[in-house]
């Protein structure tokens, strides 16, 4: 079940936190929402999801949020991912790294580049397609060509070490993830 919620935006162009809060508002206390994403890679709005996780997780309506960022018109550096998912730091969150990934259109007959958002919302049909439990490490993603932005593999490993579920195109030109873990890598069980 995927359930979707409009921002209805004063100004179409730039949306506000407020205006994005009504929208999570609207998911509240609904026992079927088990993953939010938000389609928008903005940073300022991560931790208003992270606030609503919470308060649902503590009213007993256990969710998850899985985000990404958009680079494909400022790229987001390695460092800057680092920092952003140190400040969510929550067992219950997931940022993906990069920000940038590679998706063959058919009707435009072309590769285009769509940021970390869209990659966090396959993610999140992998997640609740699966057991509760069973982490998203070495699961493949279907439908991507490829990652926008090449890193090395010492920094994948530091990215993971640092709360980044990290997306990868293997030698076997097949997308997966690399590492599946939470914004919180305190600890073995905080960290998947």
């Amino acid at each position: 079940l995927v359930v979707c919620v409009a921002v209805n935006p004063s100004s179409p162009a730039s949306p506000t936190c407020g205006e994005y809060s009504v929208a999570l508002d609207k998911l509240k206390d609904d026992p079927m929402i088990a993953v939010v994403v938000p389609c928008t890679g903005q940073q300022p709005l991560h931790q208003l999801v992270q606030e609503h996780v919470k308060a649902q997780s503590e009213n007993r309506f256990e969710r998850r949020a899985i985000l990404g960022l958009d680079g494909t018109t400022t790229p987001v550096s390695s460092s800057q991912r680092i920092i952003d998912a140190g400040e969510l730091s929550d067992r219950r969150i997931i940022l993906v790294s990069p920000a940038t990934f590679k998706y063959y259109s058919p009707e435009l007959n072309n590769t285009v580049t769509l940021g970390g958002q869209y990659m966090a919302a396959s993610l999140a049909g992998i997640t609740v397609s699966q057991s509760y439990a069973m982490p998203l490490t070495r699961k493949r993603i279907a439908g991507w060509n490829g990652v926008g932005e090449l890193i090395p593999e010492g920094q994948k490993n530091l990215e993971s070490q640092n709360g980044l579920c990290v997306v990868e195109l293997t030698r076997r030109r097949l997308m997966q993830v690399r590492h599946g873990v939470s914004t919180d890598p305190a600890d073995l069980i905080s960290r998947k």
